[in-house]
């Protein structure tokens, strides 16, 4: 089954879009849970009032009453899951969509097609201007010996085994201070696990399954860029993980 985290606020004006795009996929063998943190705008009552009518036994709501931050969220919400190493999992942003209804689908095809493919990243359309150049694109092999020196790749749709995610270990989510990364957290929990599956049991998907919202003013690159800057250097720099056979 498909484990779907969706973290996000202040997030009011898209909240909505995402959640019906998570809702009207296709293929319905998921299940999602929303963490929100308290932002001070609509976010919570825009989400309360969307679940109120439209119920679905398949998702549900955790609100924090203080502010947690993404990295947090994730972990709270694929807690609340129960995950097994039969799932995979999936986040997904409260301000970002899917970019159709078939973007599910598409991912389970990518799984069906090669079973052994614990983890998959891409593509995702810009919103709202499409035209902007995007990171789509694939890993080599040769990228694989030194993954955390490239161009980052592995970008929305983060989609990946619960038996990579249960490996991680919590010490290299956290920053000098020991806080869990508050800025390029997607990096401190992508490269450990790209490094255990290795090139051969991770997959680029390049139909663009995901909406990347650039409109949003929340987004990490508009207000904390010199932060997100140097914890990307400061994650690349992190010992790499060696990659696990036989998962």
């Amino acid at each position: 089954m498909y484990k779907i985290a969706i973290v996000g606020g202040p997030a009011a004006p898209y909240a909505r879009k995402c959640l019906d795009s998570v809702l009207n996929q296709d293929h319905t063998d998921f299940e999602a849970c929303i963490v929100i943190d308290p932002a001070g705008d609509r976010t919570i009552n825009t989400v309360w009032s969307y679940m109120k009518n439209r119920p679905d036994s398949r998702m549900k709501l955790i609100v924090n009453n203080k502010q947690q931050y993404a990295l947090p969220n994730l972990i709270k919400a694929f807690d609340s899951m129960h995950p097994t190493d039969a799932d995979t999992l999936i986040t997904v942003d409260l301000d970002d969509w899917f970019s159709g209804n078939n973007s599910l689908a598409i991912v389970d095809s990518y799984y069906k097609r090669n079973p052994n493919i614990l983890i998959t990243y891409g593509s995702w359309l810009p919103y709202p201007n499409v035209s902007v150049q995007t990171n789509n694109a694939p890993y080599s092999p040769e990228d694989f010996a030194n993954l955390r020196n490239v161009n980052w790749r592995a970008s929305h749709l983060r989609t990946f085994s619960y038996k990579l995610w249960r490996r991680l270990k919590d010490c290299d989510l956290r920053d000098e201070k020991g806080v869990y990364f508050k800025s390029a957290w997607d990096l401190a929990m992508i490269f450990p696990m790209l490094e255990m599956a290795g090139y051969d049991r991770s997959k680029y998907i390049s139909e663009r399954v995901y909406t990347y919202n650039q409109e949003t003013p929340f987004n990490d690159s508009k207000l904390r860029l010199r932060e997100q800057m140097f914890y990307t250097q400061y994650i690349a720099k992190l010992k790499p993980y060696d990659k696990i056979e036989g998962l």
